[in-house]
């Protein structure tokens, strides 16, 4: 019976055998090869392909990760500027735009106006209520009159008492929440705001403001047939005939160069209204086929549908509102702005009490009188010195000389362009060996670091 059994057995095994042994190797066949079996012998190579296709293939495998990782670093949006830029004045004029709302904001005694909150970190969120976004996130409400009330004697939303004076308590009250108003670990707070000159206009580099200027040509060739009147200051409408020598002058220095665009070539054949506007700060625009002046420092927007004399007028009363329909191209700015006021530019040196467009013109003729005495005839000579002794402010713009970023103002004798083109190279040879010293040295800590 037993041996019945183990036949059995046996063959029952066999037909497992028989059924695993086409597919793979049985687990038991497995454990039963000796470890110090000898290796078997290589097969031969069956592949039709060549060894290149096959380096190519692997090559490209490679490569294909490190093609990945590059679009995933390129489609990485760019990190957020940091909320505290004390330095940064395009943030700051970032935040200042938001107060420029009158819904929103309505006007403030001077200590706690929009560019005091604005230095310390402030945005205007909605209705007189400020916020420090992407700081400590604190929020405060600017209120400094009551409601206004209606017949009922009920709260008009959105109004102010204008009647009421404000209590200079309560001004000193939101004077320390402009700091205090952060969270204490706000560095808005711990670590103060931006400097008194963070307004201040770039308008000491002439590459700097030649430039600006054209650009705002530019932007006033779509509103110049709605620049109607505009009133400026004495002394300022007789550059623009001689801003076509300034520009003669800078293209002989310059060369025929297609990507400079002379600021009379931008303004076209308007001279007075295009470039008068522009040696003030604004800029041309068309919003919802409205014509409108803007400033881009202190974000005013003015209406100049508003300054077209009706047809129907009659002469009485033309005469008497002849002034409702004049531009002042100063007084059109905010009060803190620096191309209107003199403390928001802080100029240094010579420029010292000037406002922005004192500034500008002062340089605008500082760059008029070397082309004209050198390069241009007599008569455009006599132009300019008969200018400057009939002009009743000549004293008052005075001629400011080209200087650093500082503001430290120094007298610099017109260059020729040979002498220019010679410091140019003289300056690539110094920042060529400055490069090889720093490759020198990066490559020495490199070679220490392996070593």
């Amino acid at each position: 019976m037993a041996v019945a059994l183990t036949t059995s057995k046996r063959k029952f095994n066999k037909l497992l055998d028989s059924l695993t042994s086409s597919s793979q190797t049985s687990l038991a066949t497995l454990q039963d090869v000796p470890s110090t079996s000898t290796p078997q012998a290589k097969r031969p190579r069956t592949s039709t392909e060549s060894p290149n296709s096959i380096r190519s293939t692997s090559s490209s495998i490679i490569t294909r990760p490190i093609a990945k990782l590059k679009s995933t670093v390129a489609d990485t949006p760019p990190r957020p500027a940091p909320n505290y830029a004390p330095w940064n004045q395009a943030a700051f004029l970032a935040r200042l735009k938001t107060f420029s709302d009158v819904k929103t904001w309505s006007p403030k005694p001077d200590s706690v106006n929009e560019v005091v909150w604005a230095k310390r970190g402030w945005i205007c969120e909605a209705l007189n209520r400020v916020a420090c976004k992407g700081g400590c996130e604190a929020r405060l409400v600017v209120q400094l009159r009551p409601k206004r009330k209606d017949a009922d004697g009920e709260d008009i939303d959105g109004s102010e008492d204008y009647s009421i004076e404000v209590e200079e308590e309560l001004v000193q009250r939101y004077e320390r929440l402009v700091v205090e108003g952060h969270a204490e670990d706000c560095l808005w707070r711990k670590a103060g705001g931006c400097k008194e000159d963070i307004m201040r206009l770039s308008l000491v580099r002439e590459s700097v403001w030649r430039d600006d200027l054209r650009e705002r040509c530019r932007s006033l060739q779509d509103v110049q047939e709605d620049l109607r009147d505009t009133r400026t200051k004495p002394g300022v409408t007789d550059l623009v005939p001689l801003l076509q020598t300034l520009d003669e002058s800078s293209s002989c220095e310059m060369g025929t160069s297609t990507a400079t665009v002379d600021i009379t070539e931008a303004s076209g054949s308007s001279q007075p209204k295009i470039l008068t506007p522009a040696l003030f700060g604004w800029r041309g625009a068309v919003e919802a086929s409205n014509p409108i002046l803007t400033c881009a420092t202190c974000s005013q927007r003015v209406g100049l549908w508003l300054y077209h004399r009706p047809r129907n007028q009659s002469l009485d009363s033309a005469e008497h509102d002849d002034d409702l329909f004049v531009l002042d191209l100063v007084h059109k700015h905010r009060e803190h702005c620096p191309w209107r006021n003199s403390e928001t530019q802080c100029g240094v040196g010579k420029s010292e009490g000037l406002a922005g467009w004192e500034i500008l013109v002062g340089n605008v003729r500082l760059s008029i009188r070397p082309s004209s005495t050198n390069n241009n005839t007599a008569g455009s000579a006599v132009l300019v010195t008969d200018s400057a002794a009939s002009d009743p402010v000549e004293n008052a713009i005075p001629h400011i000389d080209t200087g650093t970023d500082d503001g430290a103002f120094v007298e610099t004798p017109h260059k020729s362009r040979e002498e220019i083109e010679s410091e140019d190279k003289a300056r690539d040879s110094r920042l060529k060996k400055l490069r090889r010293a720093l490759s020198l040295k990066t490559t020495m800590a490199k070679l220490k670091k392996k070593g």
